[in-house]
């Protein structure tokens, strides 16, 4: 039953060649995807004008890095995120609440860079994967 919808041999024929896809593909198209969301939160972090909070001016911006974390081989994951001299960069994004008890809203900075390009993350993976697997055919 499930052969007579028109498309299954194609469909899966596709899958047969995402399976034979080098993981290098499937690594670089994600690792693309990334760089957007770095992009943006790059440009949308906030800044100390004269380094008053202990940090000087820049240092979150500067510290915004793309990291591959360890997985199964074929599935590659980034994290965007600040190294280790960026450590208080959950405090921007999401806010605290200081000694004084006073709350100081957060930013979002990293939030948004995956909630506004949501859909241009998306295209710009598939769109790789599929001119790459392409070339497989």
């Amino acid at each position: 039953m499930a052969n007579d919808i028109i498309g299954v041999k194609e469909v899966k024929k596709l899958f047969e060649d995402v399976g034979k896809a080098p993981a290098k593909v499937m690594t670089a198209s994600t690792k693309k995807g990334a760089r957007i969301v770095l992009s943006y939160a790059k440009a949308h972090v906030p800044e100390s004008v004269d380094g008053s909070h202990g940090h000087p001016p820049g240092t979150l911006k500067r510290s915004l890095r793309i990291k591959k974390e360890k997985h199964k081989k074929g599935k590659s994951v980034y994290t965007v995120g600040p190294d280790e001299t960026g450590w208080y960069a959950h405090f921007v994004d999401y806010g605290f609440t200081d000694r004084k008890g006073i709350k100081w809203q957060g930013n979002w900075f990293l939030r948004n860079a995956i909630d506004s390009n949501r859909g241009v993350i998306q295209d710009t993976i598939l769109k790789d994967m599929a001119k790459e697997l392409d070339k497989l055919r």
